[in-house]
């Protein structure tokens, strides 16, 4: 992971050069300010061989916030798309994105 170490063990989790760290932060906006949201959220990565790898999202406290973080594979060269499915009390949608390693 590419993170210092007083960041990782804030989180909890261990620095290792074949994973990553995903973070999820789930917000709402009231009047222009950023407030704690509840909710669900399952993750998905997959590498371009198309192997899936479920992502076990777990909840951390960050001050105020609720974040969910997992940890997943990732070697140098992969590139991972991510899709989150995520169900809030308000809304709920899919959230896909990729990235390179």
């Amino acid at each position: 992971l590419a993170m210092n170490e007083a960041v990782a063990r804030s989180y909890g989790v261990n620095r290792e050069a074949d994973r990553a760290l995903l973070v999820v932060a789930l917000r709402q906006l009231s009047n222009g300010e950023e407030l704690p949201a509840g909710g669900s959220v399952q993750a998905t990565a997959t590498d371009l061989s198309g192997q899936r790898q479920q992502v076990l999202l777990r909840e951390v406290r960050t001050g105020p916030y609720t974040d969910l973080i997992g940890v997943l594979d990732a070697h140098p060269r992969d590139q991972l798309r991510l899709e989150l499915q995520v169900a809030a009390p308000t809304a709920q949608g899919t959230v896909r994105f990729a990235r390179n390693f």
